[in-house]
């Protein structure tokens, strides 16, 4: 009776991933039932290439930036965001779709009009998390920027319903998680470590970068990316 166990990943890398060129990668999933591998990953501006098991010796890229996979292959540019990406070593092909959730509502820095508060994939739990500065106000949570997919909560329950009534929010600082498995979500209360100045989004003024607790990996690490 005996038995192996062989590492096998599939990731992505590159100047707009979390850790750089150097890795660890932002890692894929297989999906079996498709016979492809898929990632929801938070990208900055910058290229990617997708490799296997964190090592160049095998990797893809695409020289014709037509959705083909090309053996040691072109960086592939990426404009900042949050995709849904999914690779098919079948036929060679991948795709790149914007798939996003944020919070919007008067509470937040952009009110009903949005931009939105953008929620970051936590694929360990497989679930959406924000740390955001609300005031007072209501909010509610939309896909992609648009008003066609949006979730409120009409028991004031923590159970989200589609199209649902405008959830209230008093001023503070929140991590906000959405569980779109079981339908439901949590607001917990924070202190909230950000980043500030010339280099940051918002310059000295602020707001701040808010630093994201690394879910599954670094219990009580925090980081922040772009």
């Amino acid at each position: 009776m005996t038995y192996t166990m062989e590492e096998y990943s599939w990731g992505i890398v590159g100047s707009a991933t979390t850790n750089g060129w150097g890795g660890p990668d932002m890692m894929f999933h297989y999906n079996s039932f498709q016979d492809d591998w898929r990632a929801v990953v938070t990208l900055g501006d910058g290229e990617v290439k997708f490799r296997f098991n964190n090592d160049w010796g095998v990797n893809y890229g695409d020289d014709g930036a037509d959705g083909t996979l090309d053996s040691y292959g072109a960086n592939i540019a990426v404009s900042a965001g949050t995709y849904k990406i999914e690779v098919n070593f079948s036929s060679m092909t991948y795709t790149m779709e914007e798939y996003s959730w944020g919070i919007v509502g008067s509470a937040t820095t952009n009110g009903w009009g949005g931009p939105d508060m953008m929620f970051h994939y936590n694929s360990f739990q497989d679930d959406w998390r924000a740390v955001v500065t609300l005031g007072d106000g209501e909010v509610k949570f939309r896909f992609n920027n648009d008003w066609a997919i949006n979730y409120g909560d009409d028991g004031a329950d923590g159970t989200m319903e589609a199209n649902g009534a405008n959830i209230a929010v008093s001023a503070g600082h929140y991590l906000v998680t959405m569980n779109l498995n079981t339908q439901s979500y949590t607001m917990e209360e924070m202190d909230v470590w950000g980043l500030v100045g010339s280099a940051t989004a918002n310059g000295w003024d602020g707001p701040n970068d808010k630093f994201m607790p690394d879910f599954g990996v670094n219990e009580g690490y925090y980081y922040l990316t772009g």
